[in-house]
């Protein structure tokens, strides 16, 4: 037998009308009351006719989130968050991933135009503004999260990455290290830019000089297969004691290259990576890393998406602080290499 509104209604108390708007995400009902009926369609096993529903409403009730890379846990994370934040508001959620891949971004956006999505939450590729142009012209309320085009013109929740390249590179000073690698992305991605200044600035606040040949980029969806190229950057810079990591699964392939070469962390080289992972994964050694806020940053971009699909006037624009947690990848420089 199918469920109807009706039988929810008599099953809560509620009116038709009431249980209507609950389940369709509107904001006219308290979230206690929207869990109540909620928990009653669930348990009475509805299930909505929302073809019939985006007829009438011109809604689809469904939300696209694109990410550059499904396969790290930081995005792993970011989508989960999303996910639970719109299926509690009546949300259906797509996932698109693009592999940093421009061509595989466009045709996501072209797929949310075909399913008719009623916004985007994107983490785009940054290998030109082609791409977001394109997504501003469907007029589909959008949101980019963790990374920025430099006009910042676009809605846009992310992290103080400046602050956090800064944070990484003092506390490596701090403990003596004066030779710090910085193992970057590719520079056309916002964070990738502003950890690096980042980086910069506090070596310059600490008169440590910069040398751009302790500069070395890799991909942040390839995973280092050949350590040649990491064997080689050591071999051409001995004296080199820690590393800054763009990511924490490149510090942790990093850490996993120095350990299959004879070194030791952080007792030979000290390693700090960003986006926290070890908070939500077990590891075999915690990582120094910077926090990017990405639960907190998550929930405000989904909040400020559905604030906007409303056509509600609000902030459009959040960057969260960065914080630095200290774990068991960063100590002093070897005795031989300690300037201080």
């Amino acid at each position: 037998m199918k469920i109807t509104l009706q039988d929810i209604a008599r099953e809560t108390g509620y009116s038709v009308n009431t249980v209507s708007h609950a389940l369709s995400g509107k904001t006219d009902i308290s979230e206690s009351t929207r869990q109540k009926i909620k928990e009653a369609a669930d348990r009475l096993g509805y299930v909505g006719n929302y073809a019939a529903s985006s007829m009438r409403t011109g809604k689809s009730m469904t939300v696209a989130i694109i990410v550059p890379d499904i396969k790290n846990p930081f995005f792993s994370v970011v989508v989960h968050e999303m996910e639970q934040y719109f299926f509690g508001r009546g949300y259906t959620v797509t996932v698109f991933g693009t592999d940093e891949s421009a061509e595989l971004e466009r045709e996501a956006i072209k797929a949310c135009r075909l399913r008719n999505m009623d916004g985007i939450i994107i983490c785009p590729t940054q290998k030109s503004r082609t791409n977001i142009s394109m997504l501003r012209e469907l007029g589909v309320p959008y949101l980019l999260v963790s990374r920025h085009f430099d006009s910042f013109e676009d809605p846009f929740v992310g992290t103080d990455d400046l602050k956090g390249g800064y944070m990484a590179t003092r506390h490596l000073i701090e403990l003596g290290h004066r030779r710090i690698a910085f193992f970057n992305a590719d520079q056309r991605i916002s964070c990738s830019r502003d950890r690096a200044q980042g980086y910069r600035s506090a070596l310059a606040d600490a008169d440590v000089e910069y040398d751009p040949s302790l500069i070395f980029y890799l991909s942040t969806t390839t995973q280092i297969n050949s350590f040649a190229a990491v064997e080689q950057f050591f071999t051409d810079h001995p004296d080199c004691t820690a590393v800054v990591a763009f990511n924490d699964i490149i510090a942790f392939q990093v850490i996993n290259f120095l350990h299959r070469s004879g070194r030791r962390v952080p007792e030979d080289i000290s390693v700090i990576g960003f986006d926290n992972i070890c908070d939500d994964f077990i590891f075999p050694l915690p990582l120094t890393s910077v926090s990017t806020s990405k639960k907190a940053m998550s929930r405000w971009a989904a909040r400020m998406l559905c604030d906007m699909m409303r056509g509600e006037a609000g902030q459009h624009h959040a960057v969260l602080n960065s914080q630095l947690l200290v774990r068991e990848t960063t100590a002093k420089p070897p005795k031989s290499s300690d300037t201080v």
